[in-house]
């Protein structure tokens, strides 16, 4: 199987541990039901082949796994739920050289600051990036603010708690 979507069926229960064993999967999207609990750790370190990760809108809680190389990743989208922390260290260009498309927005992440690892992944492969309604806090990252970032075209920082904007 290389695309399993299913949005909107009312799944409830956790995400069980066989979809992270679907190797083949380009497109996975369980978004939209009241899946709940944690993300299955082999869902970011079995799905190689996945282009699109689609879990926004559910009740998935606690930390998001932590990421091995996924190279062929563009969309990954945790959306909507109650995640709250995440091991950022492994969060780089070298693990997501393909990653376009990263929604964080609607969660409990509360960091101050926002987290090195996503700013720099806006400097060599994020062009969207969506961390809205969260708990982020501090000054607006001064890599965002140069003209030399040519990556990054879409960002929403809204209903955050953004302290200051740097200044040229």
């Amino acid at each position: 199987m290389q695309v399993l979507e299913l949005r909107g069926n009312n799944l409830t229960g956790s995400i069980p541990n066989a979809v992270g064993t679907l190797s083949k999967l380009t497109t996975l999207n369980l978004s939209e039901n009241a899946l709940s609990g944690t993300i299955p750790a082999n869902i970011l370190s079995n799905l190689k082949l996945a282009t699109s990760i689609n879990l926004s809108k559910n009740e998935l809680s606690g930390a998001v796994p932590s990421p091995v190389t996924m190279t062929r990743l563009t969309e990954l989208n945790l959306s909507g739920n109650n995640l709250s922390t995440a091991t950022w260290a492994n969060w780089t260009a070298a693990n997501f050289p393909a990653l376009t498309t990263l929604n964080l927005s609607a969660n409990s992440f509360s960091y101050n600051p926002i987290p090195a690892q996503l700013v720099t992944l806006t400097t060599t492969t994020v062009s969207t990036l969506n961390l809205s309604r969260n708990n982020f806090s501090g000054p607006f990252p001064s890599a965002w603010c140069t003209g030399n970032n040519r990556v990054l075209l879409n960002l929403d920082l809204s209903f955050n708690q953004i302290s200051q904007v740097v200044r040229k």
